[in-house]
């Protein structure tokens, strides 16, 4: 027939595999995500950077911080475990880095 697609057995607007929608948690934890990002950044990113005994202090205990921090945003749900899995392995490579 003209205009009729086959889907391979499928039936149209149906998938085996479908995501959760996005939750209020959901864009918490993303924006709590950014937030604690942008704390280490403006530390970890700055230029003209003298290093001194007190600066590198301050890059251990921020790097230190962000597993904590984390933690802090409580657990991720169902679809931001996979990149809360990235962000967890980001903080040991901080915390790798300051030690």
């Amino acid at each position: 027939m003209r205009g009729s697609r086959r889907s391979g057995g499928h039936s149209a607007g149906h998938s085996a595999t479908t995501k959760p929608p996005v939750t209020a948690a959901d864009r918490a934890w993303v924006a709590g995500v950014a937030k604690l990002r942008q704390r280490l950044d403006r530390v970890f990113l700055q230029s003209g950077v003298i290093l001194t005994q007190a600066k590198v202090r301050e890059y251990i205990r921020t790097g230190r911080s962000c597993t904590p921090g984390l933690a802090r945003l409580g657990p991720p749900t169902v679809l931001l475990r996979q990149p809360a899995a990235t962000a967890a392995r980001a903080c040991r490579a901080e915390v790798a880095l300051q030690g």
